[in-house]
């Protein structure tokens, strides 16, 4: 059996790799496929905070009208912009993503979950989850990879994380929210808890872990304290010294309030933060730019 080529860098998103990826867009096999352009560059800076190494993507290409064609189909040529999410480059990250089963849980969400929440509603039209529109999944020996639409391409733009969330942005956040865990609590109903368990199972496993805490309390607390004080920000300082103080340990604090199960559990992000979502944003009646609509990110320790 031959074991599919899975890219972990700029140099290795190959054309080949790439009709593979575009073939159901194309609705044909892959061999039916020709790429005529492709530009590939970094997506993301270190200091965004991903756990994968991000891909831009631009990428045209055609369908093939016979085997021996090398020109393509003038009329379905199609010039794409996308995003691949890829494994991280350091062994330690690497091994974190292995250890999270972090793509594993994110390609179950998109392949599986998603149908089961779409599949399992009457109204029309149905409700999709915000999420983007996703192009490729993969699981390979070594590494995976998730190739997805780039958002920034259709006007998305991520909110400033250094000056925070205002209530605008976090009301789409919750509302966004509050769709994945409507439309999923409508899939259990329907299907029963039993059979919805089933179909999750990958992600029933906690990602996070004892790992996962150590983290938390020894790096991300301080990290924080160390920002505050860098911004001269004493008000936080003293809170965020007081609070690890006063439950000792951040990640059993935290633990304490998400493993709460219940007829309500259901389906969980489980990562909400400033740079798992993208705005688009409108002009009000003053120019002002207020944000409209919001899509859901990084499914990676989903639960």
């Amino acid at each position: 059996m031959e074991i599919p080529h899975v890219p972990t860098s700029t140099e290795t998103v190959t054309r080949e790799w790439m009709s593979r990826v575009l073939a159901d867009e194309f609705r044909t096999d892959s061999k039916n496929v020709l790429i005529t352009d492709l530009q590939v560059c970094v997506g993301t800076q270190r200091t965004d905070g991903f756990l994968s190494r991000m891909q831009r993507i631009i990428v045209t290409a055609k369908q093939k009208r016979g085997d021996d064609d090398t020109e393509g189909d003038p009329d379905t040529q199609q010039t794409l912009h996308l995003i691949a999410k890829l494994f991280p480059p350091g062994e330690v990250h690497q091994k974190l993503v292995r250890h999270l089963r972090a793509f594993e849980r994110e390609i179950h969400v998109y392949q599986c979950h998603l149908n089961l929440v779409m599949s399992s509603q009457d109204q029309v039209p149905k409700i999709r989850p915000p999420f983007p529109k996703i192009y490729f999944c993969e699981t390979g020996l070594d590494a995976s990879c998730i190739v997805m639409e780039d958002l920034k391409h259709s006007g998305f733009k991520l909110n400033d994380k250094m000056r925070g969330m205002d209530l605008a942005h976090a009301l789409l956040c919750a509302q966004g929210e509050a769709i994945l865990a409507a439309t999923a609590f409508n899939a259990k109903q329907r299907v029963g808890v039993e059979q919805y368990m089933l179909d999750n199972a990958p992600l029933l496993l906690n990602p996070l872990t004892n790992h996962f805490g150590v983290m938390l309390d020894t790096q991300v607390y301080p990290g924080l304290i160390s920002f505050a004080e860098g911004r001269n920000r004493e008000d936080l300082v003293k809170r965020l010294q007081d609070y690890v103080v006063r439950v000792k340990s951040p990640y059993v604090r935290l633990m304490a309030g998400v493993e709460r199960l219940g007829d309500l559990a259901v389906f969980s992000h489980g990562d909400c933060w400033n740079n798992n979502y993208m705005f688009r944003y409108e002009l009000d009646a003053d120019g002002n730019e207020i944000p409209v609509e919001v899509k859901v990110l990084d499914l990676q320790i989903s639960r």
